[in-house]
């Protein structure tokens, strides 16, 4: 199973944001063995949040975390051509969509249904997906 985790789970986790509810979720994932997606631009994006909580050393763990545990989904051109074209809110929500949707990911984990009120695929709010497998 193939799943595509939104940069806001992420900084949840990090961060500590949601009673460690993204934490027991990536844990779970990867004790299921699922393969685990993330965009490349959110890594940049976590750094970038983190600069404002953490030390260079600790975002820099992180960030190998994220590099050695992750599969990550570069960007081309098509997907961000798709994500220009598309009926999305968000850019950065829609390209991360079109991210998903080029490694035909099963669903996505993401706190921001809005942005991805456009999506064929399924998307979790982490809560609900705690609730129905993590329970």
């Amino acid at each position: 199973m193939k799943i595509f985790i939104d940069t806001n789970i992420l900084l949840n986790a990090f961060l500590n944001r949601d009673d460690e509810i993204s934490n027991r979720i990536i844990a779970y994932l990867f004790e299921k063995e699922y393969k685990i997606y993330l965009n490349g631009i959110s890594i940049i994006n976590v750094d970038y949040v983190l600069k404002k909580e953490l030390q260079r050393e600790k975002r820099r763990e992180i960030i190998q975390f994220l590099i050695e545990h992750f599969h990550l989904v570069s960007n081309n051109k098509e997907i961000f051509q798709n994500a220009l074209d598309s009926n999305f809110i968000d850019f950065e929500d829609s390209v991360q969509y079109f991210s998903s949707k080029s490694i035909s990911a099963d669903f996505i984990i993401s706190d921001d249904r809005k942005g991805f009120e456009e999506s064929k695929i399924p998307v979790w709010r982490a809560k609900d997906f705690y609730k129905k497998y993590l329970l």
